[in-house]
C-alpha cells in the first residue's frame, strides 16, 4: 500500500479486493482473497459484507465466490462520459464480425448470468436468388 497519512486504510484494502476480483472474472472465495491480499478474515469478512450490501460485489451461495456486479461496469461507464459501453465497443465489434464473418455479440457478465446488450449481425452475402 502507498504510503501516506491521508488513506484510508479499509479503503485501501476495499480497493485492493475490487481489483483482484476483477482480475479473476471466474470469482473468489473469502479465503482465496485473504491469502492473496494479506489481510485479516475479519478485514475481508467486514468489507465483502458491505460491498454486498451497496450492491458492488456479489456472493454466489453454492460456491461462496465473489464477483463484481454491474454497479461496478456502471461506474466504468459513467467514468468514459457520455459513451455507453455499446457506443464504445461498437468499432472493435465490427472489426471482430468482419474478421470472422459471424455474428458478434456484446454481453455483460454478473456471477455465472449473462445479459446480451448488443448483436453485430453477420453481413449476408450478396448473392441473388436464382429466378
Amino acid at each position: 500500500m502507498a504510503d501516506s497519512k491521508y488513506h484510508v486504510p479499509n479503503l485501501e484494502r476495499a480497493l485492493h479486493i475490487f481489483q483482484l476480483l476483477a482480475d479473476h472474472p471466474q470469482g473468489m472465495t473469502q479465503k482465496e482473497m485473504i491469502d492473496a491480499l494479506e489481510i485479516s478474515k475479519n478485514s475481508v469478512y467486514r468489507i465483502t459484507e458491505t460491498l454486498i450490501d451497496h450492491g458492488y460485489i456479489a456472493r454466489d451461495e453454492p460456491t461462496r465466490r465473489y464477483f463484481l456486479t454491474r454497479k461496478m461496469m456502471s461506474l466504468g461507464a459513467t467514468a468514459m462520459g457520455d459513451r455507453k459501453i455499446v457506443e464504445a465497443s461498437f468499432s472493435e465489434m465490427l472489426h471482430l464480425r468482419d474478421a470472422v464473418n459471424a455474428s458478434v455479440y456484446l454481453a455483460v457478465l454478473e456471477g455465472h448470468k449473462a445479459s446480451f446488450s448488443n448483436r453485430l449481425p453477420e453481413e449476408a452475402p450478396l448473392n441473388s436468388p436464382s429466378i
